[in-house]
């Protein structure tokens, strides 16, 4: 099969998580833009509130690349399975509504549960194929050979801080960023809240 390449825009900053995504699977993060020509990642949009990190669902080329199963949302995400609604509508003719509505809550509520299963399953792959990444990100963190910035909440629990910034009519974008320090970086706070789960850029 043959392979097109394309140019794109780099962004100047990504979230970390895109960084993560970059160094495990090659996923480069890209510029997007608001219709005002704001770059994605500065926007204030979305009720106010800077767009989280990106989604992190891995393609089938990216799992293939580095060696694991396939990402189980990859697989949701490309079903070509019937319709729950086709479905309904199929049995509603033959076995009545109240019938129908049961077998077709019944049918997605065990591809829920398989869903999640084959996620539990899929996990410790995916933890595997970016710990070494993770590693590099973090001693360059450490060693402050590369930067990260943040905004500044007033407190540590997230919601407290949301509500007084809410009771004094601040929104998070409304604060400065600042630059996190070196010292700040610990191995152990990352391991309990993983790169792949921060928002800091």
């Amino acid at each position: 099969m043959p392979s097109f390449l394309q140019a794109v825009i780099l962004p100047e900053r990504c979230f970390l998580s895109e960084a993560l995504l970059w160094i495990a699977f090659q996923r480069l993060p890209l510029s997007e833009f608001t219709f005002d020509g704001i770059q994605i990642r500065d926007s204030t949009e979305n009720n106010g509130y800077e767009p989280a990190p990106f989604d992190r669902m891995l393609f089938l080329e990216e799992t293939t690349r580095a060696g694991i199963p396939t990402d189980p949302r990859f697989v949701s995400a490309t079903d070509k399975g019937t319709n729950p609604h086709d479905r309904y509508n199929e049995l509603a003719d033959k076995h009545g509504h109240d019938e129908a509505l049961r077998i077709v809550q019944e049918v997605q509520r065990e591809s829920d549960q398989r869903f999640e299963r084959d996620c539990v399953t899929w996990e410790p792959y995916y933890q595997t194929a970016v710990e070494y990444p993770a590693s590099q990100i973090f001693v360059a963190l450490k060693s402050g050979r590369i930067h990260a910035t943040c905004r500044l909440l007033p407190c540590m629990d997230p919601l407290e801080a949301l509500a007084k910034l809410d009771g004094d009519d601040v929104q998070v974008p409304d604060l400065p960023p600042q630059k996190i320090q070196p010292s700040f970086w610990s191995l152990n706070r990352m391991l309990k809240k993983p790169i792949g789960g921060s928002d800091f850029y």
